[in-house]
């Protein structure tokens, strides 16, 4: 029986290389993944569009729609008459430009002031709120008109034969009375 002893020797400074080389190796990948990301980040902050914090609360500004200068009242009423006036006679239809040229009318005649016209594109703006409110408004007339002719409908036909069956009733009434009546005259 032979034996054979195999002896390995490893040096403790060839482990501590080892590991050193393997942490050195570590630390540069992290330094590589720290510049990507560096790299990334910046380019995300030069690309966006919006500077940094504008969320934040103390950066926020209230106030900001509504505050510039509304139609009048008497532009508005105006730009109904036209366009009510339209939707009466098809031929009659005025464009936002030709609203706005109308409007030039009234101001050469003194009855409104130029700074008081709106811009075409503010007239248009106004033609589709007031049109989608018009059309609203029509809708639930017509569906109010339709609601109380069948109310209407409901109490004629009610009416109807209520007066039906008291006309039935007067017939039985008038028919005992004259077969009463004829029993006692005979």
């Amino acid at each position: 029986m032979n034996i054979c002893f195999l002896t390995i020797t490893i040096s403790l400074s060839d482990s501590i290389d080892r590991d050193n080389q393997i942490n050195d190796n570590n630390i540069e990948e992290n330094t590589n993944i720290n510049q990507n990301l560096q790299t990334i980040q910046n380019s995300i902050d030069e690309d966006f569009p919006l500077p940094k914090g504008l969320t934040l609360k103390e950066k926020q500004v209230f106030g900001g729609k509504g505050t510039g200068k509304r139609i009048t009242k008497k532009v508005k009423s105006l730009l109904e008459k036209f366009f009510l006036n339209g939707n009466l006679n098809p031929r009659d239809k005025l464009t936002a430009q030709k609203m706005h040229e109308e409007l030039m009318k009234y101001v050469e005649s003194n009855e409104i002031e130029k700074q008081n016209v709106p811009k075409v594109s503010t007239i248009q703006g106004w033609i589709s709120r007031y049109a989608a409110a018009f059309k609203e408004q029509t809708t639930e007339a017509a569906l109010r008109r339709e609601k109380d002719n069948n109310e209407k409908d409901m109490i004629i036909n009610s009416d109807e034969k209520l007066c039906e069956s008291q006309l039935n009733e007067c017939i039985e009434l008038l028919q005992f009375k004259e077969f009463k009546s004829h029993l006692l005259y005979k």
